[in-house]
């Protein structure tokens, strides 16, 4: 059985970054139908959280919370470690630093209840960890989004669909 309450860093728990209820809405591609909760924990039997992944959002969080006191990382629904099959059935990229417990996509969620911009997130990203020493990917999806990926993967690596439409630098 996961043990999803599990203290994986100062301020993250291993539900966090996997969480078998958010995946009972995608589909099996074996069955057709959508996943159930044991079949989840049966592929799943340890959640995989790279250390380095946790170190990055510790930084994350530290910086962040500094810019916009209070604010929160909140990582989306499969947005943490996704092994395979379930990383195939959200669409994830074959390589996906996600399928190795190194990647989180994640909001930014402001004291006031707004979420940060994915186009401000994600420089600030890029900038806390260049500060911080971290080498790893930083992405954006769409410039409207209010969520960005992260990984520590050891190298730099950006990618931002709509980048200059979105005012980055």
């Amino acid at each position: 059985m996961l043990d999803l309450d599990l203290r994986l860093s100062p301020h993250f728990i291993a539900r966090e970054l996997f969480d078998p209820a958010k995946y009972t809405n995608v589909k099996n591609k074996k069955t057709g139908k959508p996943y159930t909760i044991k079949e989840i924990e049966q592929l799943v039997p340890a959640v995989k959280v790279d250390a380095r992944l946790l170190k990055l959002l510790e930084v994350l969080r530290a910086g962040y919370r500094e810019k916009y006191p209070g604010a929160v990382l909140v990582i989306c629904p499969h947005g943490g470690y996704r092994p395979e099959p379930l990383n195939t059935a959200v669409g994830g990229a074959s390589g996906s630093q996600h399928r190795y417990g190194n990647a989180a996509d994640f909001s930014v969620k402001l004291p006031d209840g707004r979420k940060l911009d994915a186009p401000t997130a994600a420089v600030m990203a890029e900038y806390l960890m260049a500060k911080a020493g971290i080498k790893g990917g930083v992405g954006m999806y769409h410039a409207t989004d209010n969520y960005i990926h992260v990984d520590a993967r050891g190298t730099n690596v950006a990618w931002y669909d709509s980048y200059s439409s979105a005012g980055c630098p």
